[in-house]
């Protein structure tokens, strides 16, 4: 439970979260996976500083399986070659996120934000074309 915060405010709060997923178009999911995602490795990053080194792992861990899930979600078929790039961009991201936590290593998780950071903005322009497209 959030500090400060009343058991029913933070059911409200994870009630109306639950409803913003399920309510959303795929595109809107991505871009929300890659936002927690940021936002997890913002996290890993202040643990890392503070040499916190369970809850680095702890925010890197969810990160990492964010991102096995979008890879999972890609169809090699369907997508073509912009599948398969994203395939490879992803897998690089985890395994920079993988020597990350195993080696201590800030250079590793900021390029891994920064690539994240990218993706989020690509994805988020995405979103907004496909939705100026269709009115």
């Amino acid at each position: 439970m959030e500090q400060g915060a009343s058991p029913s405010t933070t059911y409200a709060r994870q009630t109306y979260e639950e409803m913003e997923v399920f309510g959303a178009d795929p595109k809107r999911l991505v871009v929300m996976l890659f936002e927690a995602a940021h936002r997890f490795l913002l996290q890993a990053r202040e643990a890392m500083e503070r040499k916190h080194y369970e809850g680095q792992a702890d925010y890197i861990i969810k990160a990492q399986k964010i991102y096995v899930e979008l890879l999972c979600a890609l169809n090699e078929e369907t997508g073509g070659i912009l599948a398969l790039s994203l395939k490879q961009l992803y897998g690089q991201i985890h395994e920079l996120l993988r020597q990350a936590c195993i080696y201590d290593d800030l250079d590793k998780l900021d390029e891994a934000i920064a690539s994240t950071e990218q993706l989020t903005a690509a994805w988020r322009e995405a979103e907004a074309r496909c939705k100026s497209a269709q009115t």
